[in-house]
């Protein structure tokens, strides 16, 4: 019983994490109306479902610099 607790204690950083990246994403996501390589609603899937890789992959290669 205690290892499931150290594994949960282990866990929460991570889910943390992510769930700021998702929300920092989708605020900027919002703001935007041109992006890189795919369409607005393309990098809406990947920052909501491809956990922690896709809001990170959308800070890297998703936004175009010049729009504000």
């Amino acid at each position: 019983m205690e290892l499931s607790i150290d594994v949960s204690i282990a866990v929460i950083p991570f889910v943390i994490l992510n769930l700021s990246l998702v929300f920092w994403c989708i605020i900027d996501w919002r703001k935007r109306n041109q992006f890189a390589y795919f369409q607005k609603p393309v990098w809406l899937i990947f920052i909501l479902f491809i956990q922690l890789i896709g809001p990170i992959l959308y800070l890297l290669i998703g936004r175009k610099e010049n729009d504000d």
